[in-house]
């Protein structure tokens, strides 16, 4: 039987943006590359695989890719690239908190819950800023741009549509909760409430 794996890099999430404590593992290895070729590189080795489908955006991204298509084979990262993968996966597992792409197919929310974005915001704050992730919080759930009003994840009517379409089968109601503990208190609602006054509605 044939195996095909989409997403190697999780929507981009695995390669756009590294948290420190991930670099530092990377680091560790003799040869430097860079993190979506760890990542093609952790699949292709897998004699199970037929095929990766990967997303390419840029030039740039096809030429990395056929790059390390070409220069990789089954079985063929050594036990310390396996042992720094490893131990990658463990960093990240423990950082973030909600294993979202960002494929978006949990839309549209019925409640205008942009969630995506909120799962980014959370994992941000987690393994980034958190400072900028409540910043982020506010301008994409908070501002209520179409309508002045915000959409934040305690607006959530617990529908279940979008756990139904979730191609990662994410309790996206029970994560919301970590979103309102983290990301939605008094301050950020109040600063919300503010910035709806200031701008008027008005649009980015």
């Amino acid at each position: 039987m044939g195996v095909i794996v989409m997403e190697p890099l999780r929507g981009g999430s695995l390669v756009t943006k590294i948290p420190k404590p991930v670099e530092k593992i990377y680091n560790r290895a003799k040869i430097h590359r860079t993190p979506a070729d760890w990542a093609l590189r952790f699949v292709l080795d897998n004699p199970a695989v037929t095929l990766v489908l990967s997303g390419m955006n840029e030039d740039e991204h096809i030429k990395e890719n056929l790059e390390t298509c070409s220069d990789s084979n089954i079985s063929s990262l050594t036990e310390e690239e396996n042992k720094i993968l490893s131990d990658v996966r463990d960093k990240f597992n423990e950082l973030q908190q909600v294993p979202c792409t960002g494929c978006a197919y949990c839309l549209p929310c019925p409640m205008g819950i942009d969630i995506p974005a909120a799962f980014k915001n959370l994992n941000d704050y987690h393994m980034f800023s958190k400072t900028g992730a409540r910043f982020h919080h506010i301008s994409f759930l908070g501002m209520g741009y179409e309508d002045r009003k915000p959409h934040f994840t305690s607006s959530c009517i617990e529908c279940g549509l979008c756990e139904k379409k979730c191609p990662q089968f994410i309790p996206i109601r029970e994560k919301f909760k970590l979103v309102q503990r983290d990301l939605e208190g008094p301050l950020v609602k109040s600063l919300s409430a503010i910035g709806r006054l200031v701008t008027g509605g008005k649009k980015r």
